[in-house]
């Protein structure tokens, strides 16, 4: 989503390559097996998996001071003054140590052997022509 570049999806392609060497998408999985049978599978999917955490890059946090902000909003809840008030994004930044989450566009620190396909002119592309033909949400 736009507003959370921290959050992400995984899909799976399998793909057949024919005796040209022809690449064939047989199917797209939303939820990929990661099991390991065989050393092939031990050797991509370990890659992708230490891609993936540090693509991610989640950062560290004090549990301590989320434990403390967690608990005054579950207390202030129970006396019916929950809301969400300014000092609520200091105690969040200061939790993260003081080190802002990325934001929507930015890249990321490491990559490893992904490659960004948006934000960019292209995925600005597909978007336009999605809304035009299709439901009118980003693909």
């Amino acid at each position: 989503p736009d507003s959370d570049p921290d959050s992400f999806e995984l899909f799976g392609f399998d793909i057949l390559i024919d005796q040209d060497e022809k690449p064939w998408l047989i199917e797209v999985n939303a939820s990929p097996a990661l099991s390991r049978e065989n050393e092939l599978d031990h050797t991509i999917k370990n890659a992708m998996v230490h891609d993936t955490i540090r693509l991610v890059d989640p950062p560290a946090y004090d549990r301590s001071i989320i434990a403390e902000v967690l608990s005054k909003k579950l207390s202030d809840k129970a006396r019916s003054k929950w809301h969400v008030n300014k000092e609520f994004a200091g105690q969040v930044q200061k939790a993260l140590g003081g080190i802002p989450p990325r934001q929507y566009g930015e890249t990321p620190r490491f990559m490893g052997d992904y490659e960004m396909c948006a934000p960019s002119a292209e995925w600005d592309h597909v978007c336009k022509l999605h809304k035009k033909h299709g439901a009118g949400k980003k693909p």
